[in-house]
């Protein structure tokens, strides 16, 4: 990918974050303020606590975490963009 990732350009490979064969995604972490400054992915193996993959950002703004209902898994991504990322919220649906 060429161009800006969450409102600046990042130099090296791209960074992807995945859950594990044995993990379903459940959510989202990261930090904003005006701006979405950095973003992860939550992934969980059954009965046990999310993990976090490697956040792709910068180190601003305040925390945040969103997590699908118990029993859901993420299926999608929701945002509101200009020439940044400005919001992000997460889609779930029932395993």
């Amino acid at each position: 990918m060429q161009g800006p990732w969450l409102g600046r350009l990042l130099p090296g490979p791209l960074v992807h974050a995945t859950c594990t064969k044995d993990e379903q995604p459940v959510g989202i972490f990261g930090s904003s303020a005006a701006l979405l400054d950095q973003v992860g992915l939550l992934c969980q193996t059954k009965d046990k606590k999310p993990r976090r993959t490697q956040a792709i950002g910068g180190a601003g703004g305040k925390d945040f975490e969103l997590t699908c209902p118990k029993g859901q898994v993420l299926t999608g991504l929701q945002t509101r963009t200009a020439h940044y990322f400005r919001a992000i919220g997460i889609q779930c649906r029932a395993q």
